[in-house]
């Protein structure tokens, strides 16, 4: 087996193991994104076969969703509908109160 210990220290670098923002398609779309398109072609376009329906989703996923998430703070979809309908999750966290947990 050859030892590349002395490559490794010369030519390379560190890489932060967590990644702090979300890996974007084309630099417009986050990787969610694409997945939820190929959701909603395989669903309403090959096995409903509803072209109309698939066109107005895919047009809520590409266009409208970005541009409310990039004017939006993060978590404007997970967050917001906690703080609207008041709901309560016991024993998970709830964001409706404002309390620190710590590890």
């Amino acid at each position: 087996m050859h030892d590349y210990s002395s490559v490794r220290r010369q030519y390379g670098r560190n890489v932060a193991q967590s990644l702090d923002e979300p890996i974007k398609i084309f630099d417009l779309w986050q990787l969610s994104d694409g997945f939820a398109t190929l959701i909603i072609v395989l669903f309403f376009g090959v096995i409903l076969y509803e072209w109309l329906l698939m066109l107005i989703l895919l047009f809520l996923n590409l266009g409208l969703v970005p541009a409310i998430r990039n004017k939006s703070e993060r978590g404007v979809f997970l967050h917001t509908p906690y703080f609207e309908c008041a709901v309560s999750l016991p024993h998970l966290f709830n964001p409706k109160k404002r309390v620190e947990y710590s590890d």
